[in-house]
């Protein structure tokens, strides 16, 4: 059996079990980060096994368009922002936004170079800059929300003899 149908087949495996696993961890700990991290390796099995299934019985459309859309989209989405929402109380939010807003002026330099795009230049500035303000303010109301319980964890922490606040 060729190497280009077992890989896949393989990383698809793999990616479930590890799903599973994060998965399981999300079902104990209730954290945010896991749930969207399960959910784009959910994405990856389906990626590689849409691979898979093409590279060991042949491609079509439906496959291919599959494969591509959570491939190329999905999976890095996911596993992006699962990384984004573990960071979130910490400054790292803060750099995502600012990134945002690069690729808004990015868009914004370059719209020259493709005048007949200005619905697309549109839309790919809006969404930018929509997603730094939202970006920046959800950072900054996680970090709000995590001085605000570490304050209370504290307080509780010197009325009691507990020093583990939940």
């Amino acid at each position: 059996m060729s190497p280009n149908v077992v890989l896949p087949l393989l990383s698809s495996v793999v990616s479930f079990v590890f799903a599973a696993a994060v998965l399981a961890q999300w079902s104990r700990r209730h954290r945010g980060f896991q749930l969207v991290w399960a959910v784009g390796l959910l994405w990856y099995g389906i990626s590689a096994g849409t691979e898979f299934l093409g590279s060991a019985f042949g491609w079509n459309e439906a496959l291919y368009r599959t494969w591509y859309l959570i491939g190329a989209f999905f999976v890095a989405a996911y596993l992006g922002a699962g990384t984004i929402v573990l960071l979130a109380r910490t400054r790292f939010g803060y750099f995502v936004a600012v990134s945002f807003l690069f690729g808004a002026l990015y868009a914004f330099a370059i719209r020259g170079r493709y005048p007949e795009d200005t619905t697309a230049f549109a839309v790919v500035l809006v969404a930018c800059i929509a997603a730094a303000v939202a970006i920046a303010i959800a950072t900054w109301r996680a970090r709000a929300l995590a001085r605000r319980s570490s304050a209370r964890c504290r307080g509780r922490a010197r009325r009691s003899s507990a020093a583990r606040c939940a």
